[in-house]
C-alpha cells in the first residue's frame, strides 16, 4: 500500500544526515543568538 511508519530514532537520524557539515557560526555566534532568544521578553 505504500505505508511506512518512523519511529522518533529513525526521524532524528534522517535529520541529522541532512544537516550542513560546514556552517559558518562562531561558538560566540551560537552564544548570542540563544541568549537573545532566552532573554528577550
Amino acid at each position: 500500500m505504500g505505508w511506512s511508519a518512523s519511529t522518533k530514532e529513525s526521524m532524528l537520524d534522517r535529520y541529522v544526515k541532512s544537516r550542513p557539515k560546514d556552517v559558518e557560526l562562531s561558538d560566540d555566534d551560537i552564544l548570542s543568538e540563544l541568549n537573545a532568544v532566552r532573554y528577550s521578553k
